[in-house]
Parts: C-alpha cells; structure tokens; sequence
C-alpha cells in the first residue's frame, strides 16, 4: 500500500478548527485489540514551511503492525497555510493534549504516548508539555 492509500484508510479526526481550516489527525490502529494501547503520535518535517501527513504514515503503519496504534498528524505550515513556526508548535501541542484528553475514546492508554517526528518536528519533541 503506497502512502496515499495508507492515509485514506485511517480513520480521520480533527482535532483543531483554524482560521485556516480543519487540522486532522490519521490514526491506524492494530486489529482486535480488546485493551488500551500506547500510541505513537507522528509529524512530518520540512522546517514548519512544508510537509504532508502523508509523508509519515507509513511510520505509524509501522507501529500500528507491531500492536501500537500510530497516528499522523496534520498541522499548519507556511506552504499550504501561510503560517509562522508559532501556529505550528501551537498545532502539535493541541493534537498531543487532544490525543490525551479523548485517549479512552481512541483506545490509548494516556501514559504511554510517544511524540516523534523528523527534522523540524523533533523539535515539537522536545517542548515541555509534550
């Protein structure tokens, strides 16, 4: 499956309403799992000027395979939202709380969610509160 088709067959949730649009979250999640799972929380990089939820799907597939539901993220960059850095990290910062506060509703255990990414996402990472 190419990272188009992984992305239409995760479930999509917004999680933030901006002045720009819905930002979603993708969440693939391991089949017939009676119990809260860790998840693993995935942001593209690309220097908070591009990137595509897409571009790590294929990541949180790779979790979801191994029986942790992994999630990409969307968030606002300046390419396709004409953002700064700020609104970015204010981005990651709410899917981070959103997958915490509705952790029971999406099957996550709330203690144990990872944070990861590439290039400019390590960054989100590293912020106190994520």
């Amino acid at each position: 499956m190419d990272d188009e088709e992984l992305l239409n067959s995760a479930q999509r949730i917004v999680y933030k309403q901006t002045p720009q649009g819905e930002i979603a979250l993708f969440v693939l999640r391991p089949k017939a799992i009676n119990r809260t799972l860790p998840a693993v929380i995935y942001f593209t990089g690309g220097g908070w000027r591009e990137g595509l939820p897409q571009h790590m799907i294929a990541n949180a597939a790779w979790f979801r395979d191994r029986g942790i539901i992994g999630i990409a993220a969307d968030y606002r960059v300046k390419s396709r939202h004409g953002t700064s850095p700020i609104e970015c990290v204010k981005d990651a910062k709410s899917a981070v709380r959103f997958v915490r506060t509705n952790a029971s509703q999406l099957g996550i255990d709330p203690d144990r969610i990872i944070a990861a990414g590439g290039s400019a996402a390590v960054f989100f990472c590293r912020l106190r509160g994520i």
